[in-house]
């Protein structure tokens, strides 16, 4: 038996999390209360990867996105993956991020 102690979330947790809030609760402040949580813990953990990128971009409003991801955007919010602080992506076993032109 898996003992629930040694279990840890990593990326796939968190993207799904994402994906979740962003299907399962209405928009408003409750449901970018609850992303920009699980965001913030995913950050702290060092799991940010494309895929919770990814799901963060479609799970939240345009505020709540840039709000959140501020630090690796452009004054015109173009999101610059090369400068996702490497803190954030600490634990990501492959990092792929790719480039969408």
């Amino acid at each position: 038996a898996i003992s629930a102690s040694k279990l840890e979330p990593n990326s796939i947790t968190y993207g799904t999390l994402l994906k979740a809030a962003g299907r399962l609760l209405p928009q408003g402040s409750q449901r970018s209360d609850i992303i920009s949580a699980v965001f913030d813990k995913c950050r702290q953990k060092g799991y940010v990867d494309q895929n919770v990128v990814k799901s963060l971009e479609q799970a939240s409003d345009r505020n709540t996105y840039y709000q959140l991801m501020q630090v690796a955007c452009d004054r015109n919010g173009h999101l610059h993956h090369e400068t996702i602080p490497k803190e954030w992506t600490k634990n990501v076993k492959h990092l792929n991020f790719t480039k969408r032109n």
